[in-house]
């Protein structure tokens, strides 16, 4: 049994169950917590007990202070209350709930994301700018998974491809990645691109399961498969820059 559902404080919170499990396990992580427990526990284990949750957060925190010592640069302000960001399937906004204090909700509805915030949240502090990251996150793996998946397997159907799974992450550094096994793995961030943007890193992930690496044959098939991929090509690297700032 596997649960995934998004929680204001934790971001991503995974819960599963395994049969051969004797103990409940934690697994904390910046922006995700994960809980592993047997089967006859877990619907008990949420939400968490005081002392549990204490716990849980002084190790978030300490693991938020080992990795501001390892030199990463603070969260810059992208989110505003003004904010307004453009995805495939939904567009993200804000707006201010008075009945919340220092929290927030969000909730999607006719291809609108509004995320609700409390009149008093800081959107100078850098844990908001990761809430607020956490969210969008959150719901461009739920549209990707739901969008990338069948568009990919449609494209390998049509050019005669074989593929062996698609994989949704929420990587940063590349797009997508195919292995020697030919299973794909797709960035939920695709999704803050134009469709025919999607459709090329598809594409070029696709010919991967047939040459791995960047080769004059690679290139010549994907030419072959989108003629347009220099000029599309260059539109990505433009629009990767904008995109970065809600990663």
């Amino acid at each position: 049994m596997k649960k995934t559902f998004y929680d204001p404080v934790w971001g991503t919170v995974e819960m599963c169950s395994r049969s051969n499990s004797r103990l409940i396990y934690y697994d904390v992580r910046i922006d995700k917590l994960r809980i592993v427990s047997p089967q006859s526990v877990l619907n008990r284990l949420w939400p968490l007990t005081k002392e549990i949750e204490q716990n849980l957060l002084a190790k978030r925190a300490e693991l938020k202070k080992k990795v501001t010592s390892q030199g990463n640069a603070p969260l810059k302000a992208a989110f505003t209350p003004t904010t307004q960001i453009q995805t495939l399937t939904f567009q993200m906004q804000f707006a201010i709930d008075e009945r919340l204090h220092n929290s927030f909700t969000a909730r999607i509805e006719k291809q609108i994301l509004t995320v609700y915030y409390a009149p008093d949240v800081d959107f100078d502090n850098p844990d908001t700018q990761r809430v607020f990251k956490r969210v969008l996150t959150h719901f461009l793996k739920i549209e990707a998974k739901r969008y990338l998946p069948t568009r990919l397997r449609k494209f390998a159907a049509e050019h005669q491809f074989s593929v062996k799974d698609v994989k949704i992450s929420s990587a940063v550094q590349r797009w997508g990645s195919c292995n020697a096994n030919k299973v794909i793995n797709l960035s939920c961030y695709l999704m803050m691109l134009p469709s025919e943007l999607i459709d090329l890193v598809l594409l070029h992930e696709l010919c991967h399961t047939v040459e791995m690496n960047h080769s004059d044959h690679f290139y010549a098939l994907l030419r072959k498969l989108a003629p347009q991929h220099d000029r599309l090509t260059g539109e990505l690297k433009n629009i990767s820059l904008n995109i970065r700032q809600w990663q």
